[in-house]
């Protein structure tokens, strides 16, 4: 039998985060899990791209997380529950 260990965890706060803008997105799951990608593209520069007949966008990944299905399912009531609340304080 092995002894268990003390494994000493630092908790960050939100203060400390980076936060990111992103105006794209992705979502996609596999049996396992999801994962959502949170992507910033440049509008002036997809613009110029677009009407000089380019096809490839320039797209960064800005923050990618992966969530369990039960996680997912947690996620989506949450946003759904902000979101109505935003709806109705901003109602005109």
């Amino acid at each position: 039998m092995t002894k268990a260990k003390q494994v000493d965890m630092r908790v960050v706060n939100r203060e400390e985060l980076l936060a990111s803008y992103s105006n794209h997105h992705l979502v996609t799951f596999n049996p396992y899990e999801f994962t959502l990608e949170f992507n910033q593209v440049d509008g002036i520069v997809a613009s110029e791209r677009l009407r000089a007949g380019g096809e490839d966008i320039p797209i960064t990944t800005v923050a990618k997380v992966v969530l369990s299905h039960k996680s997912m399912e947690e996620f989506v009531q949450t946003v759904n529950r902000v979101y109505a609340d935003f709806l109705r304080i901003n109602a005109k």
